[in-house]
């Protein structure tokens, strides 16, 4: 019996990875050495980029024929102004450890905003918008001329406010 051909009518793969790091800021054809480099930034996101990893790993090898790309959430958020990008701490330590507010649903905010100015009729780079991601992860995106300008979501998807699965920045009163 023949092997099954499991890409029939299949021109590419594409693949939702959450955080590109600062090394990953558009779209990007996978090969060997971008899987290598993935695997670098897997500490960033180590419970969603290691699970992405294997899934383009078992899809090259069912797939190898097929042309196969990486997308990645943070991307839309890589230009982020000095002022929304830093953390509290060292810029050293910053720098070293790869510590900033990355962002995060950045795929969802960028076609939200398109969306808007479409519907808007208005060219999105005049648009000032504010974009909100909402379900059990989400997150508020401050947008102008197209590109992110500040994101609730920072170092790590934990970060803003409270979520249906995530506690978000808050402030606990103290038990009087």
């Amino acid at each position: 019996m023949p092997a099954p051909d499991h890409g029939a009518g299949l021109a590419a793969i594409g693949h939702w990875v959450v955080h590109g790091g600062g090394e990953f800021t558009a779209p990007v054809l996978i090969d060997e050495p971008v899987i290598t480099r993935l695997a670098a930034v897997n500490n960033l996101a180590p419970l969603h980029n290691a699970a992405n990893l294997e899934g383009i790993r078992v899809a090259r090898k069912l797939l190898a024929a097929l042309p196969q790309v990486a997308v990645f959430d943070t991307a839309f958020h890589h230009n982020l102004p000095d002022h929304a990008r830093c953390c509290a701490l060292p810029l050293t330590l910053q720098r070293q450890q790869r510590i900033r507010h990355y962002g995060f649903h950045g795929l969802s905010h960028q076609h939200v905003a398109g969306a808007a100015a479409q519907w808007l009729g208005r060219p999105l780079a005049e648009l000032k918008l504010v974009s909100l991601h909402l379900g059990n992860s989400a997150s508020v995106c401050a947008i102008r001329g197209a590109r992110s300008v500040d994101i609730s979501m920072g170092f790590a998807p934990l970060e803003g406010f409270v979520m249906g699965s995530r506690c978000g920045d808050r402030d606990c009163p103290a038990n009087n």
